[in-house]
C-alpha cells in the first residue's frame, strides 16, 4: 500500500496477486462523494414521500445496499472485483 507521492500518483495502490481489491485515487474519492451525496438526497426525499408506506424499510435497505454496490463499482482495481459489484448493483 502507497499514499500519494508528489506527481499525484495513487493514494492506495491494489495488491496485484488479490484477486479482489479496491484502489483509492483522487477521482475514486470524487466519484464516491457524488454517488453518497445523490444517495443521500434521494433517501432524504423517500423518507418523507414514503412516510406512511408499509415498504419504506425495505425501500431504505435496498437504497443501501445499492448504494455500497456503486461505491465498490467506483474503488474496483481488479476485474473480478468490477464484475461481482457491476452484478452486485443489477440485482
Amino acid at each position: 500500500m502507497t499514499f500519494a507521492d508528489a506527481a499525484g500518483g495513487p493514494l492506495v495502490r491494489a495488491d496485484s496477486h488479490a484477486w479482489v481489491s479496491f484502489g483509492v485515487d483522487r477521482l475514486t474519492i470524487v466519484l464516491v462523494m457524488l454517488v453518497t451525496g445523490v444517495s443521500a438526497t434521494v433517501q432524504s426525499f423517500a423518507r418523507r414521500y414514503l412516510r406512511a408506506e408499509a415498504t419504506q424499510a425495505r425501500f431504505v435497505g435496498l437504497t443501501i445496499a445499492l448504494t455500497a454496490g456503486c461505491v465498490a463499482l467506483v474503488s474496483a482495481a481488479t476485474l473480478v472485483t468490477l464484475a461481482i459489484a457491476w452484478t452486485a448493483t443489477g440485482v
